[in-house]
């Protein structure tokens, strides 16, 4: 059962294990319902001429209406291909998330594909924000520790009484 409960952690700090090279949370409900905002996505990465309409690309924007950070840099969208265009120089994908009216108004380009999504763990994404919060520090690691060694000193003191009597 722990094991269980432990999996999902270890996926999404090694994606590699579930056959993906990266993990993301989600951080919106653009893409409702097929993902929703605190899930987590697994991406394989995806050259730009393998990407098919459809797929689901997780990918960089500088569009600043995308922003979920304070840094433009790290900013990652995860949006499905409705439409591409090899006509030219580069491969131009046109996307959409599914929750939306209209499609994405910026064009992604090739270089911008992280890669597409293979697999999600609904929810994990808020749990794995709590874990990195205070509260979540102080719940997940300090009281265990701090349990950890009331415990060992518990038993430390039991063994020296049983070898005085």
């Amino acid at each position: 059962m722990l094991i269980l409960f432990i999996l999902p952690f270890v996926l999404f700090a090694v994606p590699t294990l579930a056959g993906a090279d990266g993990s993301y949370v989600v951080l919106s409900d653009s893409m409702n319902p097929t993902l929703e905002a605190g899930d987590v996505v697994f991406v394989e990465e995806t050259p730009p001429e393998a990407v098919e309409e459809g797929d689901v690309l997780t990918f960089w924007t500088e569009d600043p209406e995308a922003y979920h950070g304070d840094d433009p840099e790290t900013n990652l969208v995860t949006h499905r291909v409705v439409e591409i265009d090899r006509s030219g120089d580069q491969t131009v994908f046109t996307t959409h998330g599914d929750a939306l009216a209209q499609p994405d108004s910026d064009p992604v380009l090739g270089e911008q594909i992280v890669g597409t999504v293979t697999f999600a763990i609904p929810y994990l994404g808020y749990v794995i924000a709590f874990a990195g919060s205070r509260t979540g520090i102080l719940l997940l690691v300090v009281v265990p520790c701090t349990l950890l060694v009331i415990n060992e000193v518990y038993e430390l003191a039991v063994a020296v009484r049983a070898n005085k009597e």
